[in-house]
């Protein structure tokens, strides 16, 4: 299956979109814990500017992300996607 995603870094103007996708991941644990996720509460404008965030584009649509930032001895790592495709997501890692 061929699939063209293209990987550029979020600019500030697409936080809506990152919320968009981060509360599309976490939303089927509010049943499991009764309220939100924390990263549904997050301040996604801070984020955009804070962390290394990557968007995975598919055409004109953002189909996923993937959110890094360095802490002292370790790297944190956070991917989403809005899709179930093994392409987009192996596409992420590559």
């Amino acid at each position: 299956m061929s699939c063209n995603i293209i990987i550029r870094r979020a600019e500030e103007n697409e936080a809506e979109s990152v919320r968009e996708i981060v509360r599309a991941a976490y939303c089927k644990w509010i049943s499991v814990i009764g309220r939100e996720p924390t990263p549904m509460t997050a301040d996604f404008n801070k984020s955009v500017r804070a962390h290394n965030i990557d968007l995975a584009i598919h055409g004109s649509e953002i189909v996923g992300l993937i959110e890094t930032w360095p802490h002292a001895d370790y790297l944190w790592i956070e991917r989403l996607s809005d899709t179930k495709s093994t392409v987009v997501n192996r596409s992420k890692v590559e």
